[in-house]
């Protein structure tokens, strides 16, 4: 199941110029940055929200992952 949601694509957007960047989730939690590819800003994910919803999906995935074992 973890390959399925590291495979995910999302699309942050910069900051400054609001250009998206197709980023896979694994790439973001491996990277934490990158700049932009339209004006060069250096978009941190650290303190990000989307940080903090990765943590949440995948705090979420590994409860689902605990039920479906106990009831398998």
């Amino acid at each position: 199941m973890r390959e399925s949601f590291d495979d995910v694509e999302i699309n942050p957007a910069c900051p400054k110029c609001g250009q998206g960047h197709r980023k896979t989730v694994r790439w973001l939690r491996e990277e934490g940055s990158f700049n932009c590819i339209i004006c060069g800003t250096r978009i941190s994910l650290e303190d990000a929200p989307i940080r903090s919803a990765l943590r949440n999906i995948e705090q979420v995935r590994e409860e689902l992952i605990r039920v479906l074992e106990q009831d398998a």
